[in-house]
């Protein structure tokens, strides 16, 4: 059986394409496609690979690169905004579809670079420079602050998952320069790679009873960083763990019935401000220094003994 090249025109995903079938189903996103186009698609793509070998072409694509990824980052406004179960899927989806010629313009850069790895590292950087710049023309150090955070926000659930939905292994290299670069220049950050799928799966209708009960004491908002923080933690690196699942499940089992019993308490502010100290600092700060495992055990024990204080 003999295979060719193919893309999927819904999702942009490369397949392997048999030549003697006449449909074959999408393995990304399960669409129904006809041999005979994808092929005829094939030669096409061809045909234009031929004009694209111009220096002047792949000089284009390279500063269509180069000039609007980092637009892709810069220009989500607000990415709290859009980030919730209700409205991230249609918001991630139009940014997708807005930027799937940049991806294509990217792809090509790398059919026809030299050191593939080399010119991604290249764009990624140029992306990360670009980005410190916008965050160095901020005046005002809590400003500045903010606008890291919600480049962090916005690269974590936003800019790499788009880059990987393009269901390319070149664009994945490319994911993950970004990321090395990033780290780089903000050591301190902890954007990990996760694509659109698990995001997605990650949103829950509960909320963070304890943390958000606490977080309201110390008058801090329901978007402050910290909460933030944890929950894009819980979203993304507990939910990943093989008992994470189990252990979000048992928290919301005991969390609503921990805050109503503390919220009853005359000393409830107190108790509140001993969950900050003991637990919820902490975590903040092993999640910030990229010791999520750490952090795992102090959620975990955090849960634990407020279950055996309040739930008994």
């Amino acid at each position: 059986m003999n295979f060719k090249e193919g893309k999927c025109p819904k999702c942009l995903g490369i397949l392997q394409v048999p030549e003697d079938r006449d449909k074959i189903i999408c393995m990304y996103c399960g669409e129904k496609l006809k041999v005979a186009e994808l092929l005829k698609q094939d030669d096409n793509q061809a045909s234009v690979m031929q004009e694209l070998k111009k220096p002047a072409d792949y000089d284009k694509y390279l500063q269509i690169g180069m000039e609007r990824l980092p637009k892709l980052l810069t220009e989500i406004d607000n990415p709290l905004v859009a980030f919730k179960k209700d409205r991230y899927e249609q918001f991630f989806n139009q940014i997708y579809q807005a930027n799937s010629d940049l991806l294509e313009a990217i792809e090509q850069v790398c059919l026809f670079a030299q050191d593939k790895e080399e010119t991604m590292q290249q764009i990624a950087l140029n992306l990360v420079n670009k980005a410190t710049l916008s965050i160095d023309a901020i005046p005002k150090k809590g400003a500045k602050e903010q606008k890291l955070m919600d480049y962090n926000l916005s690269l974590a659930v936003y800019v790499i998952p788009v880059i990987l939905k393009y269901k390319n292994r070149t664009l994945e290299i490319l994911a993950d320069k970004i990321l090395e670069e990033w780290k780089n220049k903000f050591p301190k950050t902890n954007v990990g790679k996760s694509d659109y799928e698990n995001i997605n799966k990650g949103f829950r209708k509960k909320l963070c009873y304890i943390t958000t009960a606490v977080c309201e004491t110390l008058g801090k908002g329901d978007d402050c960083y910290e909460l933030t923080l944890l929950r894009n933690y819980r979203d993304n690196f507990l939910m990943s763990q093989d008992d994470g699942e189990e252990i979000i499940s048992e928290y919301y089992n005991i969390a609503p019935t921990i805050v109503k019993r503390i919220n009853k308490l005359s000393n409830s502010s107190e108790i509140y401000h001993a969950v900050w100290e003991n637990y919820l600092n902490p975590c903040v700060r092993l999640i910030e220094e990229d010791r999520n495992t750490e952090c795992k055990k102090v959620y975990y024990k955090m849960v634990k003994d407020l279950q055996q204080e309040y739930c008994h």
